[in-house]
């Protein structure tokens, strides 16, 4: 009798606190389509080896949501610790985020400073 061997599958993913789904559109203003959804979060366990704990991360874009489990267009797997909410950002918004790691809550502050 020949042993077949077991399939092994390692546990691949990065888990998030503090996470946000961002709906990233043209503009603010005008009501259209989103662009892409990607996920903001704060790294607290990396079993891929790619981000250091506290890093934050914003993901490329989401292509599938199973509960807190967020499946990325570049094949990358992220856990959220709690439900995310959702904010809608504009894609200068986004840019701004990603070169500056500013987070959603920074954003909001941002919106609120420039409306007074």
């Amino acid at each position: 009798m020949v042993m077949q061997p077991k399939e092994v599958f390692l546990l691949v993913e990065t888990y998030m606190t503090h996470c946000c789904l961002l709906d990233v559109v043209e503009d603010l203003q005008s009501a259209q389509d989103s662009l892409a959804s990607v996920l903001y979060g704060i790294v607290t366990e990396d079993t891929t080896a790619r981000f250091p704990i506290g890093f934050q991360v914003i993901t490329s874009p989401v292509v599938k949501r199973v509960g807190n489990k967020f499946y990325t267009k570049k094949g990358s797997v992220y856990c959220s610790d709690t439900e995310c909410k959702t904010l809608v950002v504009s894609l200068s918004e986004w840019h701004l985020m990603r070169i500056k790691t500013l987070s959603p809550a920074d954003i909001l502050s941002y919106r609120t400073n420039i409306s007074h």
